[in-house]
């Protein structure tokens, strides 16, 4: 999978084009990819998808971690 790491006013961002990939993201992939010590490291996934409306160019659904 490719992806972006970003930073930004505190946070960092996996972003994730999923226009030109496949990718599925299950909940403990998620969690695997967040983990600052053992994965990617974030707080935020960003994922570009194709538009589900034609008069748009993507859509970004955001998820953000929960702070524990």
């Amino acid at each position: 999978m490719q992806f972006s790491k970003m930073h930004g006013l505190g946070n960092d961002f996996m972003v994730v084009d999923a226009v030109t990939q496949n990718v599925f993201f299950s909940p403990e992939l998620i969690r695997r990819l967040s983990d600052r010590h053992l994965g990617v490291g974030f707080d935020q996934l960003l994922v570009v998808e194709p538009p589900y409306d034609p008069e748009l160019d993507f859509s970004l659904p955001h998820l953000q971690r929960r702070r524990q």
